[in-house]
Parts: C-alpha cells; structure tokens; sequence
C-alpha cells in the first residue's frame, strides 16, 4: 500500500516508475486498476494497483490524527493504492 501523500510521522517511500504511474492513474480513473508487465531479476512478473477509497472510519481518524497529511479527507476520495505483484 502507497500513497503519494503518506502520514508525516512515516518514512517517505520514493516511487518507482510503476508506483508513480499508479497512483497518477488512480486519480484520473479511480475506478479502473493500473496493470504492468515487467522483467524482474530475469522473471515476467504483473504489477497491478487497484484504488483504496477513503471509508467512514479512515475519514473519522484522519481528519483528527495530528499526523495527517490532509485534514479535509471526505468518504470516497482516492487515498493511495495497493499493488500486488504476481510471477
């Protein structure tokens, strides 16, 4: 799980390629997951990132959390992405 806006009090995780993409594409198509293929260490593998949407509790807790990165969140807004990766 990433999110190009990750709470303060965590280490910044630096995207690569694929994340970056991720995550633009979640913004603009929310509601379709962004899929790669890649070779990695000499192996096909699929990369796919489907959206985590803000749910009530998330919203209730981040809108307060002192660590927030935005205190605006509303149900259903695009909080970042889960990818999996798969041989």
């Amino acid at each position: 799980m990433y999110s190009d806006l990750p709470f303060l009090n965590r280490t910044k995780r630096t995207l690569d390629k694929f994340g970056g993409a991720a995550i633009a594409h979640a913004k603009q198509q929310p509601d379709a997951p962004y899929i790669a293929n890649e070779l990695r260490n000499g192996a096909r593998v699929m990369r796919y990132a489907g959206v985590m949407f803000m749910e009530r509790s998330w919203v209730d807790c981040h809108n307060i959390h002192a660590d927030s990165p935005a205190p605006d969140w509303r149900v259903g807004d695009v909080r970042g992405v889960l990818e999996v990766t798969q041989r």
